[in-house]
């Protein structure tokens, strides 16, 4: 490793799956269970339209993602869009360029 923090991952998103993560982001900072200000970075630069993440938003990402994804609420094609999505932010995360340093 180089020594130089990863590089942000871009994510190619549909517009309906950008809307399905703005409100998985929107809907935990409602529910105030996670009231940290880097979770409502990672929501504001969603709101923006940003596509491209950090590792340390993309784990962020993936973990609201994994709890809504158990959550009984999300109409079934949310839930689609959810999976996939969780799918996509978890390979990213696995991928080379996303491993944290050691």
């Amino acid at each position: 490793m180089n020594g130089r923090p990863p590089a942000p991952t871009t994510l190619s998103l549909s517009r309906e799956t950008c809307w399905t993560l703005h409100h998985a982001l929107l809907s935990r900072l409602e529910d105030g269970t996670e009231p940290r200000p880097e979770l409502l970075r990672t929501f504001e630069r969603v709101d923006a339209g940003e596509t491209t993440f950090t590792a340390a938003e993309l784990e962020r990402i993936r973990d609201v993602l994994a709890d809504y994804h158990h959550a009984t609420g999300w109409p079934e094609l949310e839930r689609a869009r959810l999976e996939e999505l969780l799918h996509r932010v978890t390979e990213a995360l696995e991928s080379p360029e996303a491993e944290p340093m050691r």
